[in-house]
Order: structure tokens, then sequence, then C-alpha cells
């Protein structure tokens, strides 16, 4: 098994105010990082910007999201939008992908 003293992962953080209707991050995008939302609120949409956009969850302070493309190694699903002036996201990204632990043999 691997112990939590094996293990030093560098964790990078960014801080990023963003107007209402400004884009995250779009669907089909590569998945390099996640983020959590320190305050305003977050819209994430399928097919954003076409005749089928469609609002699937609204999120608000200290919701987290984009981890799963992050984890899976997968283009995003969705696309991500500010829906208020003055929402701050937080970007959080790290060297390795979660997907290189692996439990050894």
């Amino acid at each position: 098994a691997i112990r939590a003293e094996e293990i030093n992962i560098v964790v990078y953080i960014e801080v990023k105010t963003c107007a209402a209707g400004e884009v995250v991050f779009y669907e089909g995008t590569d998945s390099d990082c996640m983020y959590e939302v320190r305050s305003g609120r977050v819209g994430i949409y399928k097919d954003y910007g076409t005749e089928a956009q469609e609002l699937i969850t609204e999120l608000g302070s200290e919701d987290v999201f984009g981890e799963m493309g992050m984890v899976e190694g997968v283009p995003r699903s969705a696309t991500a939008v500010a829906t208020e002036d003055g929402t701050e996201v937080v970007r959080i990204t790290w060297p390795y992908s979660l997907r290189s632990f692996t439990k050894p043999a």
C-alpha cells in the first residue's frame, strides 16, 4: 500500500474573477484542472451558445466542478459560465494526473 508520507504532490492554485457571461471552460476542451467557486455563481451548460443550450445546474460558493474530466482524462462534458458579475473561481492543477496512481500488485 502507498503511505501518505510517500506522496508529495504540489498543487497550483490561481484565482480568477469573472464577469457575468464569461466562459470558464468550453465543452469538448481538454480537462487539465478543476475549479472551486469562491463566490458568485457558475452555470453548467450542455450545447452552450446553440439552440439546444440546456442549463444542467448552477453552482455556488464552495462547489467544485470540472474534476471528473481531469481525473478520467477525457474532454470537458459541458461548458461552465459565470452567471454573476464578480464571480471568483479557483483553478486547481497539479503536475501529475490522478490516473497515474495505481494500486501496487
